[in-house]
């Protein structure tokens, strides 16, 4: 959920923002590299949950947002290969 959260403000930002197809590149390009701009949002939300006490709930954040940007970064490596 916190993907769609953050994602589509940004998204919808950038895209109001954009004045030709270099600008809808730009509005594609959070949704395409979600591994990295899930920095924004999870490691303040790791950080909260480790100040409260919920370490089991902090590791369960580091394992998703790991096998999120995993995941990521080998679909954007096949895109970028087979170009």
């Amino acid at each position: 959920m916190f993907h769609v959260i953050a994602q589509a403000p940004v998204f919808f930002l950038l895209l109001a923002m954009a004045r030709s197809d270099r600008g809808l590149e730009l509005a594609f390009a959070p949704v395409l590299h979600i591994g990295l701009t899930q920095l924004i949002y999870i490691i303040p939300a790791i950080l909260f949950s480790r100040h409260r006490g919920e370490t089991e709930t902090a590791k369960g954040l580091v394992i998703g947002a790991a096998l999120t940007f995993l995941l990521n970064a080998t679909c954007n490596g096949f895109l970028f290969l087979n170009r």
